[in-house]
């Protein structure tokens, strides 16, 4: 997927900043596996955990997204409060991301400060099944708390980062180099 940028936010999340993350969910044991990678390196970083069980307040708003008639509900998730809207039409309990547990789909959701949008581009039926495969690729597992401490150190000392990983500066000798850091999960 791509990455879409409305001002200084993203509106599709494919990653959290210098890092691409995928989230795959597992609806018979109600868990996620969350992977990531980060830019400029081969390692791929993998952490399981249990899929959150949030807590929706559903109102009476609505509103039409691609033709479905949708509902607000609200929720707060990792230090953020979040907007969803989601259509009973598609009695399906799931979401982008790591979002869920409302009665139907969710086709829209943003953060309170709007830093964090996802939007459905569409809604497209499959004629057959098709399975989800993993990658065929060497894993990393570590915590989610690790991983995302991990993301936050490169943000904020890239140029250390870029070292390690064998990389010279090509422009001179930039020193504190650095990336905003805005993660999506704040706890």
């Amino acid at each position: 997927p791509e990455v879409k940028y409305v001002g200084n936010s993203a509106s599709n999340i494919d990653g959290q900043g210098l890092a691409g993350t995928e989230v795959y969910k597992n609806h018979l044991d109600r868990s996620m596996t969350v992977t990531t990678i980060l830019f400029g390196s081969n390692d791929v970083y993998r952490y399981t955990e249990k899929t959150p069980v949030l807590q929706w307040t559903i109102t009476t708003d609505k509103k039409n997204i691609h033709g479905y008639m949708c509902l607000k509900a609200c929720t707060n998730y990792h230090g953020r409060s979040f907007v969803a809207w989601f259509t009973p039409e598609i009695p399906i309990p799931n979401g982008p991301w790591k979002f869920g547990g409302l009665p139907g789909l969710i086709l829209q959701v943003y953060d309170s400060q709007n830093h964090y949008i996802f939007d459905c581009d569409g809604i497209q039926y499959l004629k057959t099944k098709k399975t989800i495969e993993e990658f065929n690729v060497k894993y990393t597992d570590v915590s989610r708390a690790s991983l995302n401490n991990l993301i936050k150190r490169l943000h904020l000392n890239f140029d250390l980062y870029i070292q390690a990983q064998g990389i010279k500066h090509v422009r001179g000798s930039q020193k504190n180099l650095s990336f905003p850091y805005n993660p999506i999960e704040l706890e």
